[in-house]
């Protein structure tokens, strides 16, 4: 009698302290950190995922936000969680893609410290000209470039934009001069003052000073052109396979179980359907784009491999 009430006391502790299945996850609330400021685009979205997936989960998705050092604090936090997939990752090209070519002491791993969940979103950048010059097609702003060999400014407002412009330099064999800036502002104001000959970046900086008519819009970046844009043309079509998209992703913090990452790619893909989610991404001037675990391994793999070759290739110089 002695034996078997020990042994009903040791299964009894077992059942109390043993891990929660996956068919139970989660049982209590998902931290979401996004490791940049409040009110961006990646911010904005995972609000509004956050409040679809807690519809569905039955536990609050409490989004935190942990900016600094270009997305590194927040990723090293979620990075060192618990592996339980209680803490995911708003991650983008810039934690998974830029910062491990850049900072040799990068504080994680972008592949062995993260599960891959889900692709969220892309955002497009646009490539816009000074009216000064008198172009108003990305051809003709290529002849251009080709006649003026290193003489055409372009404006780059962080690395991923520079990364873009070199990429573009590479295939149409064009020596861009790129002039860096701290931020979109002052990347848009010299642009339409006609200080520098022309800029990349999102649809959020560019579009109102394109429909003020400040700058004029030559392309888009995403291979294909954008539903909400269907006459500009994506420069794709003039250099096939050209791509340099801000991708939004979702990773869960450290090697968390298989049937636990499974459980949450099918709430974020079930949220992503709900009209509130696609509507605050398009309204960012992104693209709903989903896609499941598998999706986003194979998006942080193929970007590693490209951007890698790029800047071997090129001059880019990234801080």
């Amino acid at each position: 009698m002695k034996f078997k009430s020990k042994l009903l006391c040791g299964l009894f502790a077992a059942a109390i302290f043993s891990p929660v299945s996956a068919a139970d996850f989660p049982t209590k609330p998902i931290r979401l950190i996004v490791p940049y400021s409040p009110g961006g685009a990646s911010d904005v979205t995972m609000r509004a995922l956050s409040v679809e997936m807690a519809k569905s989960i039955g536990q609050p998705v409490v989004v935190e936000n942990r900016p600094g050092a270009g997305g590194t604090i927040g990723s090293q936090e979620a990075a060192r969680a618990t592996p339980d997939g209680y803490t995911l990752l708003a991650a983008n090209n810039g934690t998974h893609i830029v910062n491990p070519l850049i900072f040799d002491d990068l504080p994680y791993d972008a592949v062995k410290d993260f599960t891959p969940i889900s692709l969220v979103a892309q955002t497009p950048l646009f490539i816009a000209l000074n009216p000064g010059l008198g172009i108003t097609t990305f051809g003709e702003f290529i002849s251009y470039a080709k006649a003026n060999p290193g003489k055409v400014t372009f404006a780059s407002p962080g690395n991923a934009h520079t990364l873009a412009i070199e990429y573009l330099g590479l295939l149409s064999d064009v020596d861009f001069l790129v002039v860096r800036y701290k931020g979109p502002g002052q990347a848009l104001t010299d642009t339409m003052g006609g200080h520098v000959d022309a800029v990349i970046d999102t649809g959020i900086a560019v579009l109102p000073q394109a429909q003020a008519g400040k700058v004029n819009l030559v392309a888009i970046t995403s291979l294909e052109r954008s539903e909400t844009h269907p006459d500009l043309p994506a420069v794709a079509e003039t250099y096939p396979g050209y791509e340099a998209v801000g991708t939004q992703v979702l990773f869960a913090g450290g090697q968390i179980p298989d049937t636990v990452a499974g459980k949450l790619t099918n709430e974020v893909l079930k949220a992503m359907d709900a009209p509130a989610v696609r509507k605050t991404i398009i309204d960012g001037s992104g693209m709903p784009v989903g896609g499941d675990a598998e999706a986003a391994r194979k998006w942080l793999a193929d970007n590693t491999a490209l951007w890698t070759s790029v800047l071997e290739k090129t001059n880019a110089v990234l801080e």
